[in-house]
């Protein structure tokens, strides 16, 4: 009765968000409209529910899908609605979208659902330029010609890519409740469910919602593989499959983690001396990722190098003052800090692109300092299994760091858009290390975070130099050498007071 109960909730909930998008976005006739978006609306719902009840369910996951569903549409909704007015002059903002890579993926689909073409013709040569891969293209189109024939309604797309991010919330969460700590999943869910830029994509026709969604999926398949064999396999290969479709290097990418992953996790049932092998394939992992990226890391990196250096006066003057071995790490360093809350506090803009630009770096600005404390702290993790794990995770979330910072250089929306790629493994670190610095009060994340603040601090005055012509302007490298400095003082300072804490509790 409780299972008809939902679904009924469920359908009527999915009709009501269809009723409010049919009017926040109209296209065609409003029967049309509610009836496409609410068909969805009420689908996606439902499956949300079920999803949220044979997962243990709970107030504080279902306010975590609600909100995390929510969010992206709402925001998808008012963006299409705030772009053309209150957006830059581009084509794809006139149009209502965030991203050209949207814009010009929906036009095909559009285009394709219009056609006599197959679907499949998604994958063809014709249609390359709009979509490398052909998946997200041919499901749009799909949806088109189910749905919308009679008109085009971009929120479509978007309703499908938040039901996909949603959809793999509530598998995350379990998976880290059950394989670690209630905190750490609760922490990591309200990250996954609230982090700015994941709301953001999410609100557009993008495939990095629906890549996150499978990760988070394929991040359970993975921790319950002992207990559920064949469930797991089939969700393992149906969330790589379904990356394939729409990205297939992140679909590599994920792929190798997730499998090294469920590698480590098996070892645990090996006898002892065998598990010391576990490091083995730790390093050989992480020699075949470092080896099969350094060729891409690097080409990249040059290429984006020569862009930066076009694309602005102030890296090209940074760069013309290092020796050319530091310049790829520069540019891996500028990227990594990207965007840089200061400059998108600093640097006056279109309000709503303004706007955007400090939300995304809110965003990463509050989580990367718990992802540093937590690389210097799974060293520490015990058991030995737990160790291995997360290691292995937290290296891959800092390579795959770099690897964005390269890729997109300083490029403000698509390197932190490549970075969001691992959200889920990235919340999962993030929540595991607060849950540790929380029972053992250890002092060094907070610590981690006042180094934060210095460097923001720092270039908060270096960026109204820049800008607002404050102070006459201060030297670049004088502000990295007092935010160096004043670092140092708190980590070594910080270090000096535990060991004599240390030594003092010793005597007692």
């Amino acid at each position: 009765m409780r299972d008809k109960l939902a679904l009924i909730f469920s359908a009527i909930f999915g009709l009501l968000i269809g009723g409010i998008l049919a009017f926040a976005a109209p296209a065609g006739s409003f029967f049309m409209s509610w009836l496409a978006y609410g068909l969805l609306s009420a689908l996606t719902c439902a499956v949300l529910a079920l999803a949220w009840r044979d997962l243990g369910g709970g107030r504080s996951l279902a306010w975590m899908i609600l909100l995390a569903f929510g969010l992206r549409i709402a925001a998808g909704a008012a963006l299409q609605a705030a772009l053309p007015q209150y957006g830059n002059a581009s084509e794809p903002e006139r149009n209502g979208y965030l991203f050209y890579d949207a814009y010009a993926r929906d036009q095909a689909a559009w285009d394709l659902a219009r056609s006599d073409q197959p679907l499949a013709a998604a994958f063809s040569g014709d249609y390359t330029d709009q979509d490398q891969y052909g998946g997200l293209l041919a499901i749009s189109a799909a949806v088109y010609r189910l749905l919308s024939p009679d008109a085009r309604r971009p929120l479509l797309t978007v309703l499908l890519g938040a039901f996909g991010y949603t959809l793999g919330l509530p598998f995350l969460a379990t998976a880290i409740r059950k394989r670690w700590w209630n905190f750490a999943a609760l922490v990591a869910g309200w990250i996954y469910a609230l982090y700015p830029q994941s709301i953001l994509l999410g609100a557009s026709q993008m495939r990095e919602p629906f890549l996150m969604g499978a990760i988070a999926l394929a991040t359970w398949a993975v921790v319950v593989f002992t207990e559920k064999k064949w469930v797991s396999i089939g969700a393992l290969a149906g969330c790589l499959a379904w990356m394939g479709l729409v990205n297939s290097r992140i679909a590599i990418a994920a792929g190798g983690v997730l499998l090294v992953w469920l590698a480590l996790e098996q070892l645990k049932n090996l006898p002892v001396r065998l598990r010391r092998w576990s490091w083995l394939i730790l390093l050989l992992a992480g020699a075949v990722v470092a080896v099969g990226s350094w060729e891409w890391l690097s080409g990249s990196g040059t290429w984006d190098i020569q862009l930066l250096q076009v694309g602005s006066g102030m890296v090209d003057k940074r760069l013309g003052e290092l020796p050319m071995a530091l310049r790829l790490p520069f540019v891996i360093a500028y990227g990594v800090a990207q965007p840089v809350l200061p400059a998108a506090v600093a640097d006056v803009t279109v309000p709503l692109r303004q706007a955007i630009s400090i939300l995304w770096a809110v965003g990463w600005y509050a989580l990367a300092p718990l992802l540093v404390f937590g690389l210097f702290i799974v060293w520490r993790a015990q058991p030995e299994t737990d160790q291995r794990v997360l290691v292995w995770l937290a290296l891959s979330a800092m390579l795959w760091t770099f690897i964005s910072a390269a890729r997109g250089g300083g490029d403000q929306w698509d390197n932190p858009r490549y970075r969001t790629l691992f959200l889920p493994w990235m919340a999962l670190l993030a929540g595991w290390a607060w849950q540790w610095a929380r029972e053992r009060h250890n002092p060094w994340l907070w610590r981690t975070y006042a180094v934060a603040l210095i460097f923001m601090a720092a270039f908060m005055l270096w960026y109204l130099g820049r800008y607002a012509h404050w102070f006459g302007g201060l030297y670049f490298w004088y502000v990295v050498a007092g935010v160096v400095l004043l670092s140092a003082a708190i980590l070594v300072g910080g270090w000096w007071r535990d060991r004599s804490l240390t030594r003092h509790r010793e005597k007692l």
